[in-house]
């Protein structure tokens, strides 16, 4: 059974190619597609038994390098954040960028002690990053929300706000 979720998450992408609206600055699938995914999610899934956690990782702290050290530097901090953050998921998630400092990341065929586990390693190891340019430091903060589908009974924007108010 968990093979076929697997296989039917790695045809998903090709299925729906108009929907892969890319991230410039670091190739992720953009906001659309995670809404799109999560609509799905919450349409097909509902009934499973099986849960599939919805985690959101906010960096507090990206938009202040944006803002003060240029577009140019914010992305390359944003990808440094990315290479941090994948070797916790698995190949079979799916990591979007939400907004400037918002990823979020859908935990497929994943019993909630493993995304609790995933949620731990990432909290544990992204808590606090630094980042400095031109011998300025930022601090980079990571805040972690999660949302269980089931038994989230919400639409896809009571979904974002019920994981925006956790943080």
């Amino acid at each position: 059974l968990i093979r076929g979720d697997v296989t039917e998450e790695r045809k998903w992408p090709r299925r729906q190619p108009d929907l892969w609206d890319r991230d410039p600055a670091t190739a992720l699938p953009g906001r659309d597609f995670m809404i799109s995914r999560l609509t799905r999610v919450l349409e097909w899934e509902r009934a499973g038994e099986r849960p599939i956690p919805y985690i959101q990782v906010t960096f507090d702290g990206i938009e202040q390098v944006y803002r003060e050290a240029g577009q140019q530097v914010g992305d390359t901090l944003v990808r440094r954040l990315i290479n941090l953050l994948r070797p916790y998921l698995r190949d079979t998630d799916l990591l979007a960028r939400m907004d400037t400092q918002v990823f979020g990341a859908l935990l497929t065929a994943c019993p909630q002690e493993i995304a609790r586990r995933i949620m731990a390693d990432i909290e544990q190891g992204l808590s606090v990053s630094h980042f400095s340019w031109e011998s300025k430091d930022y601090t980079i903060q990571a805040r972690l929300d999660s949302v269980l589908i089931p038994p989230f009974q919400g639409g896809v924007e009571e979904l974002l706000a019920a994981v925006d108010h956790h943080g």
